[in-house]
């Protein structure tokens, strides 16, 4: 209910989403799609809250942010990828660098 609530409001819910990946709250997998898409919001500001979220102790949240990727330009999903290259789980790692890959080609 949150996410639909938020995502009626537009970029003027920009700022709650922000700190919900600022504070890496554990529930933020609910948002990230949100986070990525947010309408009238910077690609800089999104990325950088993806980026914020790729040091998240939840590895599913890490995990998860790959597939929120697909609207941003290919040098911004590099930045992100690039985090999660260095990640502690293997899976989170190894999907990273086949992404990553894909885009180097």
């Amino acid at each position: 209910m949150a996410v639909s609530l938020l995502e009626s409001f537009g970029k003027e819910s920009w700022p709650v989403l922000r700190n919900i990946a600022k504070r890496k709250r554990p529930d933020c997998e609910l948002f990230l799609r949100l986070i990525a898409e947010c309408s009238d919001t910077s690609a800089t500001d999104r990325i950088s809250a993806l980026i914020a979220l790729t040091s998240h102790p939840d590895r599913n949240v890490r995990y998860q942010i790959i597939e929120v990727l697909d609207s941003f330009s290919n040098e911004d999903k590099k930045r992100v990828l690039q985090k999660l290259v260095t990640d502690a789980d293997a899976d989170v790692r190894e999907r990273a660098e086949e992404n990553l890959s894909f885009l180097n080609c």
